[in-house]
């Protein structure tokens, strides 16, 4: 079993062979994105002044446990979340907490088995090796580009719960 702690977080050891499950990309439409979020036209759509969201801890009722000191440490903050390539691992680094888990691995550019930190990467850029997916305090959170680019996010339905499988994401 896996534990989240902040070096952990960094640098997991990913086993080789891999299970790989391929989350084809999809334009977000309403229709795209129904049960899993919602689109915006501005990033001051959704503001706690407005009263149109709610911060709260993510309900566990099943047998995954809330990850320790997570859940609801961003309240209703702002930042930038930086991330950047190095050699094959992506790492985020969410500028907006300030926590001994807000810098981590995000995926990698190539399965772990091949994965190279430091030089050339081994992967050719069309795709990107997500190693785990995380609650968060509602369900929700906003991204925003600072400059108008596209992006990908993966999503998952919380209709699945602690059961949630890589086949049920987008």
């Amino acid at each position: 079993r896996f534990t989240f702690t902040a070096e952990n977080f960094r640098r997991p050891e990913l086993p080789r062979g891999l299970r790989i499950h391929e989350v084809p990309a999809a334009a977000a439409t309403d229709a795209t994105l129904a049960g899993f979020g919602r689109l915006i036209s501005s990033a001051d759509e959704c503001t706690v002044e407005k009263g149109n969201f709610e911060i709260v801890r993510w309900p566990a009722p099943g047998w995954r446990r809330l990850d320790p000191q997570t859940g609801d440490e961003a309240g209703t903050t702002e930042g930038y979340f930086d991330v950047h390539w190095q050699g094959d691992y992506f790492y985020g680094h969410n500028l907006a907490v300030a926590t001994a888990s807000n810098f981590y691995l995000d995926g990698l550019g190539a399965p772990p088995e091949r994965a190279v930190q430091d030089g050339a990467p081994a992967g050719d850029g069309s795709a990107i090796y997500l190693w785990m997916s995380d609650y968060h305090p509602d369900g929700a959170q906003l991204f925003w580009p600072l400059s108008p680019i596209p992006f990908t996010v993966c999503l998952g339905s919380r209709e699945h719960g602690d059961d949630i499988k890589p086949e049920h994401m987008r």
